[in-house]
């Protein structure tokens, strides 16, 4: 295995208009997969029973990622430590606590040019998934405690870079979700000024994804007191999660399908980084694309699936209408993203690895090769300057 090409340093990030922009101005592509596990019964990021976590993300920094999207829970702060590590291949790691597994990822994600997003996935760790940021014992302010606990553990961690708020809060409106994300965002740069806010869609009653629902944040924006620091971060899926009325399968023909797929993408959070109100970093999106987990075809809906990961593709790297042509000027980057995910124990989706966790799904990869190849710079924070 070679070793990952080195990482251009990169000091704090902010945002210009729709780009995210490194201390220099110069534009910066997030290009991210998520690798969970810290939220779930592991309490630790899945795989490292069976792999040793500087191969994987030698693996993910390989692939041409240089960002990690790291979910945990609430609860993280008072884990005990995980028993789902092998201690040949993770001898470092057996026996300690979520936060100390965490503290070494994200150092050594750090060593390889990978930065590393915090997602606040669920409050406790398990396998029920919260809709609501803010009900019953979780208040609101027990959401800025665990935040401002992550600022102040991580805030020095020079590849860290930002906080996910809370993950498709879909059983939440906007004008509430807004002020959570505005009282969150501030408390957090009171202790890690330079990190980006990432917020995600909500209200998925309204016929969304869960996530993937912005068409408030234009006319009513989340206004944080750090200026520059927002990034907007919805979720798109195709077949592998659910059969959406928009999305064409045998059976179900959908006009001028796909290109259809782009006014969707538009009119649900893709109008915030057209019109330059705002940069996207799409926080999660991915499919099995026909693939099962030991890379073989014949899952239901790959080719249509495909042709919906295609038109993202072009939509995320600048094509706004589908007509294979560049939107975007000269000098700037496509919208960022995390693909969901590396692992491949989600039932959704299935993940970049095999269920071996050892052999890559090449298929994928391939689809994915138009987002990993399209431009992007390096990112890792090695000198903390100033904006």
């Amino acid at each position: 295995m070679t070793s990952p090409p080195a990482a251009r340093p990169l000091q704090m990030l902010s945002t210009r208009g729709n780009q995210i922009v490194d201390a220099s101005g110069r534009p910066v592509r997030l290009k991210a997969v998520s690798w969970f596990g810290a939220e779930l019964p592991y309490k630790a990021p899945q795989g490292l029973w069976q792999e040793g976590y500087a191969g994987l993300l030698d693996r993910i920094r390989q692939w041409g990622f240089n960002c990690i999207r790291l979910p945990f829970a609430s609860s993280i702060t008072s884990d005990p430590p995980t028993g789902y590590i092998d201690p040949v291949r993770n001898p470092d790691l057996f026996l300690r606590s979520s936060l100390a597994v965490l503290d070494r990822i994200i150092d050594a994600a750090g060593e390889r040019g990978l930065c590393v997003v915090l997602d606040l996935h669920i409050h406790q760790a398990g396998n029920e998934r919260d809709g609501a940021p803010v009900a019953g014992r979780h208040t609101l302010r027990s959401l800025v405690g665990t935040w401002q606990f992550m600022a102040r553990r991580y805030g020095s961690r020079p590849n860290v870079i930002g906080a996910d708020v809370f993950n498709e809060p879909y059983a939440v409106k906007w004008p509430e979700w807004k002020r959570i994300c505005e009282t969150v965002g501030n408390a957090v740069h009171g202790n890690a000024p330079h990190w980006l806010i990432f917020v995600e869609g909500c209200d998925a009653a309204a016929g969304f994804w869960a996530g993937g629902n912005l068409t408030e944040a234009g006319a009513n924006p989340v206004v944080l007191n750090q200026p520059r620091k927002l990034v907007y971060s919805p979720h798109e899926y195709g077949h592998s999660v659910h059969l959406m009325d928009w999305l064409q399968r045998s059976g179900h023909p959908v006009p001028a399908w796909p290109r259809s797929l782009f006014a969707r993408f538009r009119s649900s959070w893709g109008y915030l980084f057209e019109q330059d109100i705002a940069p996207i970093w799409v926080g999660e999106f991915g499919g099995h694309f026909g693939m099962d987990g030991a890379g073989r075809p014949g899952r239901p809906h790959g080719g249509e699936e495909r042709q919906w990961l295609q038109a993202l593709a072009s939509y995320l790297n600048g094509d706004f209408n589908g007509d294979g042509r560049r939107d975007l000027a000269p000098g700037k980057e496509g919208m960022s993203f995390a693909y969901w995910c590396l692992n491949p124990t989600s039932g959704d989706t299935g993940g970049l690895l095999q269920d071996d966790w050892t052999t890559a799904q090449a298929a994928k990869l391939e689809a994915l090769a138009p987002l990993l190849r399209d431009g992007g710079n390096a990112v890792v924070d090695s000198t903390r300057g100033s904006d």
